[in-house]
């Protein structure tokens, strides 16, 4: 079939996150060895700046807690050859509603997901300019939050009735989607898991990524601004530093870069940058797909919680860690040092049992929605 999928598109041409990127890859890649021809749709909905007092609210208040107003894009070059080289893109740029709606491309089946692509109320990011003799599904998509605003769940229940399928990423997604009338919601595996350790090696291999360094070092990858500038548990990390020895090596995006600047800061192109995570002895993060990737990978990491209006986001990794028995990762200041949290075992036998348990019951849900839509299409 030919399938278009709606994720991070709009948001990773603007913005150095790379699980967005490489989640999308994933899914790409994966249906592609099943036969499948695959786009990633271009849409590119502009957003109306605030005005007036409005925008002076945002430009005095924000700024004054966290450097808001220009988020930075390092690499966009290696960011930008990574989807020349391996990205399927739609032919037309859509940058309005009104060129979606009015020129909508041609496709066999339409996905939404994965990524906090339902963190929004929009039509766009349900589909909803689809035609409605096209099946579509939603694949491992986040809400990025667990509640829903009492007024927007009667447009919400309209958005989800017209799926031939849902699956999402997080059980609070999955009770979100059962109080709105889709009980068969199921709940799926990042699409970054999609692809194993050894795919992943393979591509590293091929395209030849460097290494940060040649010394044994600690990778630390996170997302979002901190409350002030200030990295969370600062004064453990950096204790546990020093008890290591090792050279601490980091990549800051969506403007963390700012409470980073201690340290040996990095900006890797998206293959690089899981070379980074494969070659580190221990990884330090508070991202979703630090966390996916440091499990796929099989590297030893902790999870800083996020805090302040971030902290609902938290649920994201929590439950692929409770998922795979991995809840002990998450670092917790009253558990002893930092050095002694990272050194508990891991038994990555058992994590990849459950692992691959949790992989094939996601990739059974997407056979039988692919399944689905040949046969809508062959009508």
């Amino acid at each position: 079939m030919k399938i278009i999928v709606l994720s991070s598109y709009s948001y990773v041409i603007k913005v150095n996150n790379y699980g967005s990127l490489l989640q999308y890859f994933a899914l790409q890649t994966y249906l592609e060895k099943n036969g499948h021809e695959v786009q990633w749709l271009q849409y590119e909905a502009q957003k109306k700046k605030p005005k007036g007092i409005n925008r002076w609210l945002r430009e005095k208040l924000l700024h004054s807690y966290f450097k808001t107003d220009n988020v930075q894009f390092h690499n966009k070059e290696g960011f930008f050859k990574f989807i020349d080289q391996h990205i399927k893109l739609t032919e037309k740029k859509y940058r309005n509603k009104k060129e979606l709606y009015s020129n909508t491309p041609n496709a066999d089946l339409y996905i939404v997901g994965s990524d906090q692509v339902w963190n929004g109320f929009s039509p766009d990011r349900y589909l909803m300019f689809v035609p409605s003799n096209i099946p579509k599904i939603s694949y491992a998509v986040s809400f990025g939050k667990n509640k829903i605003p009492q007024y927007m769940r009667p447009l919400l229940w309209y958005y989800l009735k017209g799926f031939t399928a849902i699956s999402v990423r997080e059980m609070e997604g999955v009770k979100l989607c059962h109080s709105l009338g889709r009980n068969d919601a199921q709940y799926t595996i990042d699409p970054s898991f999609l692809l194993n350790r050894e795919e992943y090696i393979k591509f590293i291999k091929k395209y030849n990524c460097i290494q940060p360094t040649s010394k044994s070092y600690i990778y630390g990858y996170f997302v979002n601004p901190f409350p002030n500038n200030t990295l969370t548990a600062k004064e453990a990390i950096d204790q546990y530093i020093k008890e290591s020895k090792k050279e601490f090596i980091v990549t800051g995006i969506q403007n963390a870069e700012y409470a980073l600047t201690d340290y040996n800061s990095i900006q890797p192109s998206p293959l690089e940058w899981i070379n980074t995570i494969l070659n580190a002895d221990n990884i330090l993060t508070n991202s979703f797909h630090g966390v996916a990737f440091s499990i796929n990978l099989q590297k030893p990491f902790l999870v800083i919680l996020q805090n302040g209006d971030m902290s609902n986001q938290n649920c994201r990794y929590l439950n692929l860690l409770k998922r795979l028995g991995l809840e002990d990762r998450i670092y917790n200041s009253e558990k002893g040092n930092l050095q002694k949290q990272m050194d508990r075992f891991i038994d990555w036998e058992s994590v990849n049992r459950k692992k691959e348990i949790f992989i094939e019951e996601s990739k059974k849900f997407l056979q039988a929605a692919l399944s689905s839509a040949v046969k809508t299409k062959k009508i």
